[in-house]
């Protein structure tokens, strides 16, 4: 099983050397402890663990696409540390595939077979027309299961009725349609999160390989950003194309789910940015990493932050 790091812009290449340091924008509660806990389950049940791959850029948001000068610094530092390069892509507009154009030319370029996460079909038409030297990789955000904190445990608790349990599963790998699809357009690779719902199924009898986020998984996301928007006038929030200043990369919101009957009551999830974030407990994280290669998982990314 491969392990690789998510060094989101290059500003936490520290990680690539010490697997566990912890990012500055995680200092602040409850972040750090979440990671501290992390971080103790993998040393628990892996021991030292050192990155074979590096994952390079953002999976939710087209403003965070990056500068070509700053991606190809990044990259060349990257293999300078021996590590096999994976460029996460989000969903984009043409706007955002003619930002990605250049990146990938220059990736396409170094003959290296480096990875490219799709999260968008379009972006998987251009790679496929376009730049056949690059490895394509279906995203997370194109598993559309149902991911809310608050109802998956009941949804897929042992008393829920079986066509409930059975929604509750990730959706649609082993359909024969997908499975042509992926294998037309060279997809070799799909990846996932680690689902509240507990998912047993063998992955060993898919035509393809699969690879895991953690310890944080996306509840949701979209193109419009509260946080981006609250510095305007009311009338100005939340409408398409509005300007980006980054506010994710400074903010980050906690939500609670109290006040309720439920035994999720007190549930929390996270926000930066345009995205929902939840971080499944301990005990959910020491269970998968502990069968997950028994279950055929080829892979595991390590998010040292909410990945924005």
């Amino acid at each position: 099983m491969e392990w690789a790091i998510h060094v989101a812009d290059g500003s936490s290449l520290e990680h690539c050397d010490d697997f566990f340091s912890r990012p500055p924008r995680s200092s602040e509660l409850p972040l750090s402890d979440l990671q501290a806990a992390a971080a103790d389950v993998v040393q628990r049940v892996a021991g030292p663990v050192r990155p074979q791959r590096a994952y390079l850029g953002n999976e939710f948001c087209q403003y965070l696409i990056p500068a070509r000068e700053s991606f190809s610094k990044v990259c060349r530092e990257l293999r300078e540390r021996g590590l096999a390069i994976t460029f996460l892509t989000p969903p984009v507009t043409d706007a955002g595939l003619d930002k990605l154009r250049p990146l990938f030319a220059w990736l396409a370029a170094q003959a290296n077979g480096a990875e490219v996460v799709f999260n968008d079909w379009g972006t998987l038409q251009v790679l496929h027309e376009e730049f056949d030297a690059l490895r394509p990789v279906r995203g997370r955000l194109l598993n559309k299961t149902m991911r809310d904190p608050r109802v998956t445990p009941l949804y897929n608790a042992p008393d829920a009725p079986e066509g409930i349990r059975a929604s509750m599963q990730p959706d649609g790998l082993e359909m024969p349609s997908l499975q042509r699809l992926l294998r037309r357009y060279g997809v070799e690779t799909v990846e996932l999160d680690i689902l509240l719902q507990d998912s047993t199924s063998d992955l060993r009898r898919l035509p393809f390989q699969v690879a895991f986020y953690f310890p944080y998984g996306f509840v949701t996301t979209g193109r419009q950003c509260m946080i981006g928007a609250l510095h305007l006038e009311e009338s100005a929030r939340f409408r398409p194309m509005q300007r980006c200043q980054h506010e994710c990369r400074l903010y980050l919101t906690e939500h609670r789910f109290v006040g309720t009957t439920l035994p999720t009551d007190g549930t929390a999830f996270y926000q930066r940015g345009n995205t929902f974030f939840y971080c499944p407990d301990t005990e959910v994280l020491e269970g998968f990493l502990l069968g997950a290669e028994a279950r055929g998982v080829s892979r595991v990314i390590y998010q040292p932050d909410l990945p924005m």
